[in-house]
Order: structure tokens, then sequence, then C-alpha cells
């Protein structure tokens, strides 16, 4: 395996660009800064960055203010992954390294990069995160019964009849291709189809690269090879896109299902973000307490002076904030939260008549929290 070459990795090159735009020299490095710069105006002045405020991170119909939402939650993955670039580019700088893996003059746009990947790694998510993609995914699957397998005596019972299977061989291996598509509605893949598609942001090679998390298409019908398994897990982006991420992985020298480095400090301050603040959360909320979480992990790490010590911060942010959210909320607060978990609860006996599928993935106060969205002409398939 070659060693990389950021001063070249970094595709500065955009989709779309016009025969007057000025040419920039790779050696040019405030150029080039300028281009990434552009591309950090485009993506925070985007609607999906301002849509995102109006997403639940995890706890659906929240009045407390201090629990998270998609966007606070962008924006926490937005400092950690700027922290870890930091660091990378400072243990590389100890090292003496910058030169040879081209980042001397590139170290604004790697920094820049992973930013703004972390801000709009979420932009694809639909209201309620996995269980709004399992409830799109659970409604063309029911329309169109992708799992068919076409047979003489036993017809497709899909509900579009141009998708039906027909036996022709050339044709119905397209329509499983289609079907499996619209079946497989995933997040990054949706983030990435608006990031090119829907609002045409046209950002440079290496900004999109750095965001397409999964490297297989929503389409694709063939096994996953067993060293890729990670990253072909979940679909990276639709048919619609496919021709564009082909030119993507040629322009950023990707080799096929691998991802495009900066990806990997996105997926990490992305995990490292959420998995502290759904404990903060958590307690916040009061579903346990303070010294319930300290418990549970003794109980998962054992009763470590280290480990102790590392959570102890933790612990007193923790104990500081939901002493303060508790202190002010007043008896009227409760009692609005009391009404709406009533009426959450009578809402969903309604709705287990109405629409099984529905129910199935979304339980409880989910269910209220999608009609007041659809209240506020948001919707599942706004974009």
């Amino acid at each position: 395996m070659n060693e990389i070459n950021f001063l070249t990795k970094l595709n500065y090159q955009r989709n779309y660009s016009s025969s007057k735009s000025p040419k920039v020299s790779a050696s040019n490095e405030d150029a080039v800064n300028r281009l990434f710069e552009s591309d950090r105006g485009r993506i925070i002045n985007s609607a999906a960055i301002r849509r995102l405020q109006q997403k639940t991170q995890v706890f659906p119909l929240e009045q407390n203010a201090a629990v998270r939402s998609r966007l606070t939650h962008s924006l926490e993955v937005q400092q950690v992954g700027r922290y870890i670039s930091k660091t990378v580019l400072h243990e590389l700088k100890k090292k003496n390294l910058l030169e040879k893996y081209g980042l001397s003059e590139r170290t604004d746009a790697f920094e820049s990069l992973v930013e703004m990947s972390c801000l709009m790694h979420d932009i694809g998510n639909p209201p309620f995160g996995h269980f709004g993609e399992a409830a799109i995914q659970s409604w063309f699957s029911e329309l169109l019964a992708p799992d068919y397998q076409f047979s003489e005596g036993s017809p497709d019972p899909c509900k579009i009849a141009v998708m039906r299977l027909t036996g022709d061989k050339r044709l119905d291996l397209f329509r499983r291709q289609l079907k499996k598509d619209l079946c497989s509605f995933e997040g990054n893949a949706q983030g990435l189809r608006m990031v090119h598609r829907l609002l045409k942001l046209n950002l440079t090679y290496a900004q999109v690269g750095s965001i397409l998390k999964y490297t297989r298409g929503a389409y694709d019908l063939d096994p996953i090879p067993t060293e890729f398994d990670y990253l072909m897990k979940k679909p990276g982006y639709y048919w619609s896109e496919s021709s564009f991420v082909n030119e993507l992985c040629k322009k950023l020298d990707m080799g096929k299902y691998c991802r495009f480095p900066l990806s990997y400090i996105m997926e990490a301050a992305d995990d490292i973000s959420y998995c502290i603040a759904d404990l903060d959360d958590a307690a916040e909320k009061g579903i346990f307490t303070v010294e319930q979480l300290m418990g549970y992990l003794q109980a998962e790490w054992g009763r470590s002076k280290k480990v102790i010590c590392l959570m102890k911060p933790l612990w007193e942010h923790l104990i500081t904030s939901v002493t303060i959210i508790r202190n002010a909320f007043n008896k009227i607060s409760f009692l609005c939260i009391y009404v709406s978990i009533l009426l959450a609860n009578w809402r969903v006996t309604v709705l287990n008549v109405l629409s099984k599928t529905f129910l199935k993935f979304m339980r409880g106060v989910l269910i209220v929290h999608y009609w007041k969205i659809k209240a506020q002409n948001i919707g599942y398939l706004r974009y």
C-alpha cells in the first residue's frame, strides 16, 4: 500500500465548475484554503443545517432546552472532530512527518474538512433518526415486496404494476435493484443525496468524500466482501448518486469499497459525542440518577480508581446540570410533562388500530411527536 500524499488527496476541485473560474495552483496554499473556506460557507448557510434544530437526538417531545437536538449534537461532534484533527497534526508535527504526508501546506484544509464533515454528518437523518429510517423502509417494503423471487405459480405481491417481476431476466434485474434501492432508506445515503443532488451545494471532492461513511450502493445485490463488511454494513449512496460516487472515487484516488481517510475522524468524533451525550441527557431527564449511572459504570468496568478519577468531572457536571434544571422547574412544568405523557399514551391506543406498520416502529411519545412535526409541515419525506 502506497503512503498517502494529502497534498493531492485533499482534492479541491468541484463536480460542477465554470470555464470562467480562476485556475488554482496546488502550491498556492492561500487560494486552496479559500476554496475549502467556500465549502464552510455553503454548508453552514444551507437549509439542511438549520433543519437539524427541529430534529431530536434521542428524546422526542422534549420541553427541557438543555436536552440535545440534532443541531446541538452536530456542533459537539464538530468540536470533537476539530480537537482530534488538531491532535493528529500536532503529533505529526512533533515527529517531523507533516511534509512526508503532504500536510505541511494543508493543515488548515485538513482541519476545516474534518470540522465540516462532522457538522453535516446527520443532515440526511429523518425525524426520529433510526426510527424514522425504519418507518420509511417498512412503508416501501410493504409496497414493493423487495424479497420476492420470481416464480410462475406465485405472482409478485408488489403493489406497483410496473415494478413487478415478470420472468424477463434483464428487466427483472433492473426492477430488483430499483426495489432494493427504494427500500433501503438510510440517513448517510440521504445526506450524500442532499449535498449533491437536492441542495446542489457543489462542494469540493475532498469535502464530499469526508462524509461518505459507507461504501455500498443501496441497490447492490451482490454479497458483501468479508474484508469490507464494516464499510458496507449499510448503504452509503443511492442509485441516483452512483455515477457521482464513481467520479468521486477517481478524483480522490480511492480503491473499490474504500473510504476517504478523513471520514474515520468524523466517525470517531460522532461515536465519542453521542456516547457521552446520551448519558448526560438521560441523567438530565431523570431516567436514572447520577449515583445509578456511577453504579452501572462501576459494574461494567470495575471499581478502578483510575476510571473513577477519569469520570469524576463528568459526575460533577451531571450533578450540577441536573440540580439546576430540577430547581428551575416549577409545579406547572411538571404538570405539562405529565399531561403530555398521558396524551402520548392516549394517541398510541388510537393509532394501534389505525396503523400497525407505523406503531411497529414508533412507540409511545414518538407517535405524538410525529403528529407535531406533521402539523409544522416538516414530514418524513420533506427532502
